[in-house]
Formats: structure tokens, sequence, C-alpha cells
């Protein structure tokens, strides 16, 4: 029971933030696509785990724990996170028929991620680091799902911009491995520094209090720029479909 209880705080976040973005595309895509996107999410949570074991595993070694979580932020774990989310959603969801919209982008973005983002949180719990798991809920996952959306916007764009599509993909694609890697750097860098609370001298608690101000702030700014933008294409959405809803009146 208690790990029904406790997977199911993993999976709630992802669902409401799912709902979120979801909720937000005037036309919304065909609940098989989004499914399908949420399941191919959950599946690259294994080639990323290969991917990061080797060819992105521990092969630079540094003793200063800034430099260690720097390279693991990035190296570890952003780059091969996002490119297999990149692929996902560049050479999948953007060639389905019901992606006809640069909305969607974002839509599909925000779903892969979160599919790729529950897994995590799942595997967390069910190795036992609840706590963990708890805190990635309401950090680590809505971090996934802004990247996410970000990153879906740019493939949007592109999708629809034909002249400017490498520049948009790859300008998407930088983007979000920077804001990953970003958010991740003062996380691990605390987990390098691997800080006793009890025994912690002032130093040591500034270092703790500024690198989580630093995570949080990333995490939010990643917020802003994904609300903002959902925000500004539902109204391009909006306005398109009173143009049409119009021209419909006026054949009546």
């Amino acid at each position: 029971m208690m790990l029904a209880i406790s997977v199911l705080s993993a999976i709630l976040p992802s669902l409401i933030l799912l709902w979120y973005f979801y909720s937000h595309d005037v036309n919304p895509e065909p609940g098989k696509a989004i499914f399908a996107t949420f399941g191919f999410g959950i599946l690259i949570v294994v080639p990323v785990a290969i991917l990061e074991l080797t060819v992105f595993g521990d092969i630079f070694s540094f003793s200063n724990p800034f430099l260690a979580g720097l390279c693991k932020a990035f190296w570890g774990a952003s780059v091969p996170e996002e490119i297999l989310k990149y692929i996902l959603v560049v050479y999948y969801c953007s060639r389905l028929k019901t992606f006809d919209e640069r909305m969607d982008g974002m839509v599909y973005g925000a779903v892969a991620s979160l599919g790729f983002a529950t897994m995590e949180n799942i595997l967390y719990v069910t190795r036992g680091d609840l706590t963990l798991a708890m805190s990635r809920a309401l950090t680590a996952v809505p971090c996934h799902a802004f990247l996410g959306a970000i990153m879906g916007y740019f493939v949007g764009q592109a999708r629809f911009d034909s002249k400017n599509r490498s520049r948009l993909l790859a300008m998407g694609l930088a983007l979000v491995i920077f804001l990953h890697g970003l958010y991740d750097f003062p996380l691990l860098t605390l987990k390098e520094l691997r800080v006793n609370s009890r025994n912690a001298s002032t130093q040591e608690m500034i270092a703790v209090v500024s690198l989580s101000s630093v995570a949080l702030g990333v995490l939010m700014f990643e917020g802003y720029i994904a609300v903002h933008l959902v925000r500004r294409l539902r109204a391009t959405q909006l306005q398109v479909k009173e143009r049409l809803d119009a021209i419909a009146r006026e054949k009546l």
C-alpha cells in the first residue's frame, strides 16, 4: 500500500503538468499521440542510462567539487538526456500528421520530457529513496517539463520555417542543454561537497544556501519562459480561431 502511494506521489506532479500544457492547446492533440509520446519518453530512460554509464560516464576526474559538479551536470546529465529527448521530439513527434501547429511542439516536447521524468522518479521511489523522489517531484519533474516545452517551441517554429529550420533546431537544443546543466550544476556540486548539516561550518552552509538558490532561480526562470511561450502561442491560436469563426459566419 505504501509503495502504491509513493508511486502515485511520484506520478501526480507529472500528470498535473501534462494537463497544464495539454489544456492550453486550443486545438488539443489526439490522446493516442499523447500517450505514445509519453510512452516513448519513458522508454528513452534506458538508452539515456546506458549513455550516462558509458560514453557520458565519469571520464573526467576532478578533485575540485565545483569542476566535478560542472562536468557531471553538463556532460553526465544535460547533454545525453536532452539529446535523446530532442531526437524523440524532432524525429517522431514533428513527423506526426497531428503536428500541424507551432503550439504542438511545446505540447509534445513537454509530454516527452514528462514521460522521461516520471520514469526517473518511479525508479527513485522503488529503490526506497522516497525523500529524494518527493523532492524531485517538486523540482526536477517541473524542470524537465519546462525544458521539454522550451525545446518544443523551437521544434514547432522549425517545423513551419524550413528556411531557418537548422538554426532554430540548433538554438533549441543548445538552450535546453545550457539551462539543464545550469540547473544541475549547483545540485551536483552540493553532492560533491557532501556537506554534513550537523557539523557544517559557516562557509559550507553559505555554499549550500547559495547553490540551492541558484538551482531554484534557474528553475523559476525556465518556468517563466515556458509559461510565457505557451501563453503567446495560445493567444495566436485564439486569434486564428476567431478569424476562421468569422469567415464561417460570413458564409452562412
